[in-house]
């Protein structure tokens, strides 16, 4: 009885493709972890595809 739901367990997951719904950083500028100055005024961050904002 248990071998009857193995099928439509592995048909569910690997039927549906995995989604992606966010880009991943991939680097900042000043970097994860670094000191920086009091009167720091600007981050840069990269993200692996285009941000809508």
């Amino acid at each position: 009885l248990k071998k009857i739901w193995i099928i439509p367990v592995l048909v569910f997951f690997l039927g549906f493709p995995l989604a992606s719904a966010h880009p991943f950083l991939l680097d900042s500028d000043p970097a994860q972890g670094q000191n920086v100055s009091a009167g720091t005024t600007q981050i840069i961050t990269y993200y692996s595809e285009a941000v809508e904002i």
